[in-house]
């Protein structure tokens, strides 16, 4: 598949991004390639284009980043963009942006040296595999590169660079821009270049920017509920962080959640618990109401009030499901919000892995009713009765839908290091199992293991 360059974006004009000199890392060491997604959606002229832009032996016909604002922590920030990163183009047929992490200084960067380092590079290289495996909308990357370039963190680190894809880069930031920078103009083209590219199938309603914005609290809802479904925390839930598509990208001190916690922060930047996995569905609509603030010159308050009120169906109606998924039911039952809800204080109660837990279930379903508490276990066993589907229907939907592997830090951090040595086997076998959670490798046995008690749960910086 061919890649188109520059990104059609950048035809909007210098008010909505700035053209960038790709800025190529020093003492490059080597390129790791996402070799199964490369297959899927390059051809081997445009990998090596790629490769060699990522090395410095050939140009981007014009790298762009883009400007826009956000709310960082709750708070209004009237400008930011991309401080690190590069749009250079977008895979024709697949629509994917193609964006480099790490490319250098921007406009954007205020006092940041645009650089990435191998442990960020390396952490969302991984979550974007796994993200995809467990079929929840993500970016996902194409490759990394691995140099000597020391970048100066919380101590000398080597400097890295991400090639990643996306359905989108457009923020929930981009429109809070133009909105407080009283660009009504930009604001209307904005919104048609969206709905042109993204949403053509709105393209003839005459209400076409609110039908936008339903659209857009719709997905962002179902995200959240299947972050929540899988234990999935993001950690710096700003609105510059929310993609209008609903994908989950701009992943940092992200962790998938290990013994159970609803209070949990994978953020330990977040003091405040403002971004806790109990408050992750109450930021995202308050994160489309912010956007809604954006828009109100543009779309009716009462309709955009309306359209808010519609998350809170959408996020429970998928939590729902996606939960009755993971405990192997086929049918509705008005309890059983109620039984779901008693299995998770169960498992914060006594402390309980989420994902083994869940992965618990198969084994009740085929009759060891010794795990976890014998009155739930009883009920489990009673709703399931009611199921018209075969045991063993339930069993395989049970099985599809909890993942036998989840990224836990405590394991990354050690392909990290290895990582930084020069040894990627490690990097390559998280690799495979990300991309099959659902498959057991008898091989790599420690990487299903839950993490060691002082490093369980454990919350990373914002730098991550």
């Amino acid at each position: 598949m061919n890649i188109k360059e520059p990104h059609p974006f950048e035809s909007l004009g210098e008010k909505f991004s700035s053209v960038v000199e790709f800025q190529e890392l020093k003492g490059i060491q080597s390129i790791y390639l996402n070799k199964s997604f490369i297959k899927e959606s390059l051809n081997p002229v445009s990998v090596t284009r790629l490769e060699n832009i990522l090395q410095g032996s050939e140009r981007p016909k014009q790298g762009i980043s883009m400007v826009y604002a956000g709310h960082q922590f709750g708070q209004q920030v009237p400008q930011l963009g991309d401080g690190r990163g590069l749009m250079i183009g977008m895979i024709e047929d697949l629509k994917l942006d193609l964006h480099i992490k790490g490319a250098g200084k921007t406009p954007y960067s205020r006092f940041g040296d645009g650089r990435a380092v191998t442990r960020s590079v390396i952490r969302e290289y991984l979550v974007g595999e796994a993200m995809h495996a467990l079929n929840i909308p993500t970016s996902r990357a194409l490759m990394m590169v691995f140099s000597n370039e020391p970048v100066f963190r919380e101590t000398t680190e080597k400097g890295s660079q991400l090639l990643r894809t996306s359905k989108t880069h457009i923020r929930f930031g981009h429109f809070e821009y133009f909105a407080f920078t009283r660009q009504k103009e930009a604001l209307y083209r904005l919104l048609d270049w969206c709905i042109e590219n993204y949403f053509s199938e709105l393209s003839d309603d005459k209400e076409k920017y609110a039908a936008f914005f339903r659209v857009l609290v719709h997905r962002t809802a179902w995200m959240i509920a299947d972050w929540q479904s899988i234990g999935f925390c993001h950690g710096v839930m700003n609105t510059d962080n929310m993609n209008i598509l609903g994908e989950t990208f701009d992943y940092g001190p992200y962790g998938f959640m290990e013994t159970y916690n609803s209070k949990h922060v994978c953020n330990h930047t977040d003091t405040q618990a403002r971004y806790s996995y109990q408050n992750q569905p109450l930021i995202g609509l308050w994160n489309c109401s912010v956007l809604a603030k954006a828009l109100e010159e543009v779309i009716d308050g009462e309709i955009l009030e309306g359209y808010l009120k519609e998350y809170e169906i959408e996020f429970q109606t998928k939590l729902l499901q996606n939960f009755r998924n993971k405990l192997g039911l086929f049918e509705e039952d008005k309890n059983d919000p109620f039984l779901i809800q008693e299995l998770l204080n169960l498992m914060e109660t006594n402390h309980l892995d989420f994902t083994t837990s869940f992965l618990s279930l198969e084994s009740i379903l085929a009759g060891d009713h010794s795990i976890i508490d014998k009155e739930w276990v009883d009920k489990f066993a009673a709703r399931h009765d009611k199921e018209l589907t075969s045991l063993e229907d339930r069993i395989q939907h049970c099985k599809a839908h909890n993942p036998k592997f989840i990224l836990r830090n405590y394991h990354i951090q050690n392909v990290i290091e290895a990582a930084e040595k020069g040894d990627f086997t490690k990097l390559e076998s998280m690799e495979s199992i990300a991309k099959n959670p659902f498959e057991l490798f008898e091989d790599f046995e420690e990487y299903y293991q839950p993490s060691p008690p002082e490093f369980n749960n454990l919350p990373l910086s914002c730098s991550s």
